[in-house]
């Protein structure tokens, strides 16, 4: 197979050293397998070209990890085996472990027998100039000795840097996750209040603490909130289209003792469409589950008709809390939540009601 290799390497002697030897051998595996470049063995390896191509510039020891990706690279691309490919792979790791094993820090006393400054006669011995030091300074220079003997070589230095970032990068990958996974749950379950907190005992010219606004997540609110429309003291809250163009509101009303939850779900269209309903509510920052069926409703909303479950299947004891109607739409008879809507915030005090809508914008 003809090379397909781009820019020519850094010419390298294996008689140079293992790190160089162990280069050359990875070179040679790439020309064996056709000389794919960089770039094309990057497709396969799970790494860029860059780490690849520096695997074998024989200056640096490369981590098994990568060693290993630009083996498998090369022999996907050649179209090897997956006997062949799984024989490589274990070759290669023995190469790797015989590779760090002669880079491993030496006792740096085979190569210099006394402290800086000493001077060595033929049979070995230090000078009298040598041993003519300050016997105070003796122990220390001794521990100081034993230091520069366990002292790691430059090629260990970067075996332990390499391994330290890919320690780093896998705990930032953890958390970054840990983050993606609550935000994922914020948006899928977006708070009012903050959790767990009610209503001030004293709310100086009818205002309060900001609560968040409802969720945003699926398509724009299609029109604005319905005032009183559940009776006096009620709100519904812009609809939300969702399956087939069904649109989804929350609604609540607020009476002496109590506070009733609902849903309408409307459909402007002109085909019957069947779904699946849940509705919950929130109380001071937390959620709670209708008494009637958990919330759940199945049905099918005739052409342009609509659907308002029974706000007596879900109600809360009123006390001086933030209240909130929360709901889910799925398509047919699952539970495949697909919409999410919620119904403006009612700030419940002993004597009066607080309406705030998106943006904390009384409504």
């Amino acid at each position: 197979m003809a090379s397909r290799q781009g820019r020519a390497e850094r010419p390298i002697n294996p008689n140079d050293g293992p790190l160089e030897a162990f280069a050359v051998r990875l070179r040679q595996l790439r020309k064996e397998c056709g000389g794919p470049t960089y770039k094309e063995m990057a497709r396969h390896a799970g790494y860029s070209s860059t780490p690849l191509s520096g695997a074998a510039n024989g200056q640096a020891m490369p981590s098994l990890q990568v060693t290993l990706a630009y083996v498998r690279a090369c022999l996907k691309c050649a179209k090897a085996s997956s006997d062949r490919l799984e024989a490589a792979v274990q070759a290669w790791t023995s190469r790797w472990q015989e590779l760090e094993a002669q880079i491993a820090p030496a006792s740096l006393a085979d190569s210099s027998t006394t402290q800086q400054g000493d001077t060595l006669t033929e049979g070995g011995q230090p000078t009298a100039s040598s041993t003519s030091t300050n016997s105070a300074a003796a122990p220390l220079e001794e521990s100081h000795a034993q230091g520069l003997q366990n002292a790691p070589t430059p090629h260990h230095l970067n075996v332990l840097r390499q391994r330290g970032g890919q320690v780093l990068a896998a705990v930032v990958a953890l958390i970054l996750l840990g983050v993606a996974v609550l935000i994922a749950k914020n948006i899928a379950r977006p708070g009012t209040a903050e959790a767990g907190s009610g209503l001030p005992e004293h709310s100086p010219d009818g205002r309060h603490p900001s609560v968040s606004s409802p969720s945003t997540h699926g398509q724009d609110d299609v029109d604005q909130v319905q005032v009183d429309a559940l009776g006096p003291e009620s709100r519904c809250g812009p609809a939300r289209s969702g399956n087939a163009g069904v649109l989804l509101r929350g609604c609540l009303r607020v009476e002496d003792e109590r506070v009733l939850f609902a849903l309408e779900i409307s459909n402007p269209g002109e085909e019957a469409v069947e779904v699946t309903a849940k509705l919950s509510y929130v109380q001071a920052g937390q959620y709670y589950s209708c008494q009637s069926a958990e919330g759940l409703w199945h049905g099918t909303i005739p052409a342009d008709g609509s659907h308002v479950t029974k706000p007596t299947d879900c109600v809360a004891q009123r006390t001086h809390a933030a209240y909130q109607a929360d709901g889910l739409l799925a398509p047919g008879d699952s539970q495949n939540w697909t919409t999410h809507q919620l119904s403006p915030n009612a700030h419940v005090y002993p004597n009066r009601v607080l309406w705030r809508c998106k943006g904390d914008v009384p409504c």
